[in-house]
């Protein structure tokens, strides 16, 4: 569980150097592939805060995900 922990931290703080370096920037928050990607980063934290770390993902948050970042694929 702690080797798990730390790999989650690691990522969380991935994520958020990427979002806070981008974020209110006008160069990117106008761009639809910018907005799908951080929608589906949302969700997925949002779900991982509500369930816990370790909880299995739904396959209805899955596809909302999957379709969010299909979404910013197509925009770029």
């Amino acid at each position: 569980m702690a080797r798990f922990r730390r790999n989650a931290d690691a990522a969380k703080e991935s994520i958020r150097a990427f979002l806070g370096g981008w974020r209110g920037q006008q160069a990117v928050t106008d761009e639809e592939s910018y907005v799908a990607l951080e929608k589906a980063i949302r969700s997925l934290a949002e779900f991982y805060s509500k369930a816990g770390p370790s909880a299995s993902l739904p396959q209805d948050v899955k596809n909302k995900i999957l379709d969010d970042l299909s979404a910013a694929d197509a925009y770029l």
